[in-house]
């Protein structure tokens, strides 16, 4: 009997220092890999703790906060095979490292030609830069509908780098989906050839008028105005100018 116990005593143990074992395993390569060992540096006085998520994938989360107890980053990964799966930086980017990103990336926007070819010169630009995640990094122009950001990434792994910029591409975010376009555009055609006197007048007093719009080419779009199936009035418009460039009344 007393053997036994000390079998399952022994387990018991054994089980325990694994665990811690595998505990300091997953936080040592979090911290050493090369994501999170710069920004660690600069934390002095971090500390992290990890556990077993126990999903189907074998993941540990390790996690780890500044001196002043604040959350600073988290890594998943798996300690038994060191496999790196995702990591986290939830602390937002200092002064320093904001400055630091600033001149970087406006030297690497400068002197690559696929964004001067979009853009022209950047020095004429109000343009704010933001970190993503990961060692992705954004710059913004803020030009109302001509608004323009811009996603580069480092080609080093370590968190927040600027080494080695690439441009991942565009976005352009004063575009609007279709359905609003067409909306948009359908409105805009409307009351411009409303805006015809002799259309308007023709209107006037007539209760429950319809239109069609519909595109006579890229430019010029036919809206016709209907009384049911009966035709009123018809305009074409240039829909990059909204001006009626020809109309006719029935």
């Amino acid at each position: 009997m007393k053997h036994l116990i000390l079998i399952i005593v022994s387990f018991f143990l054994f089980t325990i220092v694994a665990a811690q074992n595998l505990n300091q395993k997953a936080i040592t390569l979090a911290s050493e890999h090369p994501a999170l060992s710069l920004i660690l540096s600069s934390n002095k006085g971090w500390t992290a703790k990890a556990y077993d998520t126990r999903n189907a994938y074998g993941v540990w989360r390790v996690q780890f906060w500044n001196a002043e107890g604040e959350v600073i980053a988290s890594m998943d990964l798996n300690p038994n095979n060191a496999k790196i799966y995702n990591w986290n930086y939830l602390k937002g980017v200092n002064e320093l490292e904001k400055q630091q990103a600033e001149a970087a990336i406006l030297a690497y926007l400068a002197t690559n030609t696929e964004i001067t070819d979009l853009l022209g010169d950047i020095d004429l630009y109000d343009m704010r830069i933001a970190y993503r995640n990961h060692n992705i990094w954004s710059a913004r122009i803020n030009r109302g509908v001509d608004s323009v950001e811009i996603f580069l990434e480092s080609a080093n792994v370590r968190m927040r780098s600027m080494d080695n910029l690439r441009l991942i591409g565009f976005n352009f975010p004063g575009i609007v989906s279709f359905e609003e376009w067409q909306s948009a555009n359908e409105a805009n055609i409307i009351a411009t050839a409303f805006g015809e006197a002799e259309i308007a007048a023709k209107l006037r007093g007539i209760e429950n008028w319809t239109t069609e719009v519909s595109p006579k080419t890229d430019e010029i779009w036919t809206v016709k105005f209907l009384l049911g199936e009966n035709l009123i009035a018809t305009a074409n418009v240039d829909i990059y100018n909204l001006t009626t460039l020809d109309y006719s009344i029935e």
